[in-house]
């Protein structure tokens, strides 16, 4: 029996589809999240200890915002003319019911570049980049300023964002339409924001239930998107010899994902399962097969003996394992293609690198596949706790800090506040750090001797960067400089985005004890996600073992 025709969910992806008052005298402004207290430092301390800026403050409060040519009052109806090399440079349409026509000064692309693609991006790096002006305003390598002159308009500007699947990115565009028509969408942060979306589409206690699913959703594709799991893109660093085997304890959380999102999908009505299939559980099933795919195939390919892949159980019961999800993830697709009477099928791609069959070092009959199941790894019964596996490694997520201290506010300016960014990097939430603030932590060590810090940061996504420096101090000593910006587009540099995390490692000799790491921004768009401190010099993995 086929299921019932769901309400049209895509009116979130216009201006008002998040259900939001457009008049600025009626929007209810939204309240801004808990905020993490904060120690300034003696010389800068004054009545009361400063907090923490919320992840929704707006660097551009005060001045003047690039929000699209959706303007209140401006605007009535406008038609966009894009040249073939995707370059819009004019908008023609109606402006107070009399024809239009205006030449636009600064025309923004949106995760333009193939590394940078909207489905590859977390919603939290998207609202990271409409927040930032640099990144927003047209620059060229040889000129510090904007090419945007003095004076213009908002409705001189336009976004672009570059999609390939719409229906996989709605949340990313709401968003953009939202700030594109109201610089201060989203100021009640990307958690509210997010919520109140789902809240439109579902109804406020099944967004309580399903937001849940979407932040560990966006906590697992920060840590490796579907796209950038396939082979085009090398095997990943996922290590099933480490930390108790984190390939499969990372497989393992979408198992959990996947269950989770399954039983919230049999609660709802009939009339909200489709809307629940297209923005929340294929989503989720489709990276959690994605990931399985191609990381049991890497294990298998790992495995293998050249030649003996026939006579080799294990390597093929990782085979088994990665076809089943490929034949699952067929199947999954054929029934989004179905879906509303294929209403979505043109504009669903099911033909990615990410889609295609795994790379295996052999084949297997369908009987074959069904028996070395049974063989696999149990992830229900085989995983042992993290902590077992992490008696001389320290690994902190940013926000986990001991002390933090303001940067210094230049004379008669107002100094950036350190700011919490959920649902970004591998942590799930991200610290930004402006030019000059400082992190302290302190641990407790019982190992001794030759250690190799790593410090991983949200890695740039502004081409003309030039410095992108953090100082860390361990115990006191001298500060060790690290530059994590890496040359555009270069291999690093796409490394890094493959990954979501820019890493930058030193080595240090420690005594037993008490010990603090202290990280201070030198510039500016420092967003720190992670640190770890690793007894084992030698030792190769992909994800921090972080245990809290």
């Amino acid at each position: 029996m086929e299921r019932p025709e769901a309400a049209d969910t895509s009116e979130s992806l216009y201006p008002g589809g998040n259900g939001e008052d457009r008049n600025p005298e009626n929007r209810i402004q939204r309240p801004c999240p808990e905020r993490k207290q904060v120690d300034e430092p003696e010389e800068l301390q004054s009545a009361g200890t400063p907090d923490a800026a919320p992840e929704s403050q707006h660097p551009l409060a005060g001045g003047r915002q690039a929000r699209g040519c959706l303007q209140q009052g401006g605007v009535d109806s406008f038609d966009i003319c894009i040249a073939e090399n995707y370059k819009v440079t004019e908008i023609t349409g109606k402006k107070h019911k009399k024809k239009h026509k205006k030449t636009l000064e600064n025309v923004k692309m949106i995760c333009a570049g193939n590394q940078m693609q909207l489905e590859n991006v977390s919603p939290a790096l998207v609202l990271e980049m409409l927040n930032n002006r640099d990144y927003l305003e047209t620059k060229s390598e040889h000129r510090e300023k904007s090419h945007r002159s003095e004076m213009h308009h908002d409705e001189d500007c336009a976004w672009i964002a570059n999609v390939t699947n719409p229906k996989m990115v709605s949340l990313q565009l709401a968003m953009i339409s939202d700030l594109a028509w109201n610089g201060e969408a989203l100021q009640g942060g990307i958690n509210s924001y997010l919520h109140n979306w789902l809240s439109s589409l579902f109804g406020n206690v099944a967004a309580k239930k399903i937001k849940p699913l979407m932040e560990e959703y966006y906590r697992l594709t920060s840590i490796r998107q579907p796209a950038f799991m396939a082979m085009p893109y090398g095997d990943t660093e996922f290590h099933s010899g480490e930390f108790g085997n984190e390939l499969e304890r990372y497989l393992y959380a979408y198992d959990l994902l996947k269950t989770k999102t399954a039983n919230l999908e049999r609660t709802l009505p009939a009339d909200q399962r489709d809307g629940f299939f297209e923005i929340v559980k294929y989503p989720i099933f489709s990276a959690a097969l994605i990931a399985e795919k191609e990381l049991e195939a890497q294990e298998a390919r790992d495995i293998a003996r050249p030649g003996l892949f026939p006579n080799d159980d294990e390597a093929k019961a990782s085979a088994a394992v990665s076809l089943n999800a490929f034949n699952t993830l067929k199947q999954l697709n054929a029934y989004y293609l179905k879906l509303g009477k294929g209403k979505w099928s043109s504009i669903i791609a099911t033909n990615g690198a990410e889609m295609q069959a795994p790379q295996l070092p052999g084949t297997l009959s369908s009987k074959d596949i069904k028996l070395l199941m049974q063989d696999a790894f149990d992830r229900n019964q085989d995983l042992q706790p993290l902590v077992t596996f992490t008696k001389n490694i320290t690994a902190k997520n940013a926000y986990d800090w001991t002390n933090a201290f303001q940067a210094p506010a230049a004379k008669g300016e107002t100094a950036e506040k350190i700011q919490l960014k959920p649902l970004l990097g591998h942590s799930n939430n991200a610290v930004k750090l402006p030019k000059g603030a400082i992190l302290r932590y302190k641990f407790v060590s019982s190992s001794i001797g030759d250690a190799r810090f790593t410090l991983a940061t949200i890695p740039s996504y502004l081409p003309y960067e030039k410095n992108m420096r953090v100082s860390v101090s361990i115990d006191g000593a001298e500060p060790v400089i690290c530059q994590m910006k890496e040359d555009y587009n270069s291999k690093e540099w796409k490394m890094n985005h493959w990954r979501g995390q820019a890493l930058k490692s030193f080595y240090v000799t420690l005594l037993d004890g008490y010990h603090t790491v202290e990280i201070k921004a030198l510039d500016d768009n420092i967003i720190v996600d992670q640190w770890v401190l690793d007894f084992d010099v030698d030792r190769e993995y992909y994800v921090f073992p972080v245990t809290r």
